[in-house]
């Protein structure tokens, strides 16, 4: 018997529901365009990430998510192997901490509270791009669209499928939760300590019921160092003896070029496209701003990829800058790290103001 295949025809296809393809959905729909949006598993689902919210990130967001926020970090901790700690204080947040699979599942709700049509899709079969369109093949349906956006994360699989496996570099991370309960806090509830990986920090961020620990080093040749033996240990530095639970490890994708961005009816957004910075492995705030800027893109019409490129050259030289900056600084942090600690505490300040301006809006 003869399968039958369904088609449909939309605008623009984004693949993937996270904060990226969430952002061009609203933007899209928001224009007017038709939009078809893809993920391959339902919501709520787990997503490695620390899930702190920048300020950046936050006056990017064009929906209510104060509903997802666990903690409010007005205090913070900055400190070179556990030793010559700074701390950072301000009257008003610096960062705002959300657990991500729940700040997905809220995201997914505001995709879906536009008139896109969503579809939970297994592994994509297979893509033909056109001159005048892209088609993504699954069992028994074809999506076809004038553009495509992939937000599909830092192992894209539409990447995969157009140029074979993905490239560029690289950060590596691991995770893990700590019950509120096992831990004493009296002391500073959040902590970023520099040198417990090489070229990168371990982390102490709270999230109302549990505490999320981790370690992250921008380049991933020094991923020997980013285990869970070395993740143990750092816990029970910064914690005492406590019991982790989802232990999960992740790569960050940070090339975050212009050729990253796609070619002819494709763009990559979010980890996709590699838009993290580099030295703190921050990547909601890019994948927010390209997801929307990828968008516009294809609102406006012309040679979309080149205008996506075009306005998008701000960030671009801010994510080249600080990758720089990650080579300079972590090889010298045991020399330079007074100097490192005193920038942060500065930009942490701003970064507060901003927050709150930006929450007044």
């Amino acid at each position: 018997m003869d399968i039958v295949t369904k088609s449909v025809k939309v605008d623009v296809i984004v693949v993937g529901g996270g904060p990226a393809g969430v952002a061009s959905v609203r933007t899209l729909t928001a224009g007017g365009a038709r939009v078809a949006l893809i993920e391959k598993t339902r919501f709520p689902r787990s997503k490695p990430c620390a899930g702190g919210l920048s300020a950046g990130a936050v006056r990017l967001l064009d929906y209510d998510f104060t509903t997802v926020v666990r903690e409010k970090v007005n205090e913070l901790r900055l400190s070179y192997k556990d030793k010559k700690p700074v701390i950072i204080k301000a009257e008003e947040p610096i960062a705002l901490m959300t657990k991500r699979a729940e700040f997905d599942s809220l995201g997914i709700e505001a995709a879906l509270s536009t008139e896109c049509q969503y579809f939970v899709l297994p592994e994509i079969s297979g893509i033909e791009l056109r001159r005048d369109a892209v088609e993504l093949i699954y069992p028994g349906l074809r999506i076809k669209g004038n553009y495509l956006v992939a937000a599909d994360g830092a192992g894209s699989t539409i990447r995969r499928l157009i140029s074979g496996r993905p490239k560029g570099a690289f950060g590596v991370a691991i995770e893990a939760d700590v019950d509120a309960n096992e831990v004493n806090t009296q002391e500073i509830r959040t902590k970023v300590d520099f040198g417990f990986s090489p070229g990168g920090y371990g982390w102490v961020f709270p999230k109302g019921d549990h505490y999320n620990v981790g370690l992250y080093s921008w380049n991933s040749r020094h991923s020997r160092f980013v285990n869970r033996p070395a993740l143990k240990q750092y816990a029970q530095i910064s914690l005492g003896e406590v019991n982790l639970s989802d232990i999960r490890g992740f790569p960050i994708a940070i090339s975050c070029s212009k050729k990253s961005m796609g070619s002819g009816r494709v763009l990559f957004v979010g980890d996709a496209g590699g838009f993290t910075y580099a030295s703190s492995g921050e990547g909601i705030y890019g994948a927010i701003l390209t997801g929307q800027l990828a968008a516009k893109s294809v609102l406006i019409g012309g040679d979309v990829v080149n205008n996506y490129r075009a306005t998008s050259s701000r960030y671009l030289r801010r994510c080249g800058l600080n990758r720089a900056f990650s080579r300079l600084i972590y090889p010298t942090l045991g020399v330079s790290y007074p100097l490192f600690a005193a920038r942060l505490n500065s930009q942490a300040m701003r970064a507060s103001m901003s927050l709150v301006d930006s929450e007044k809006r």
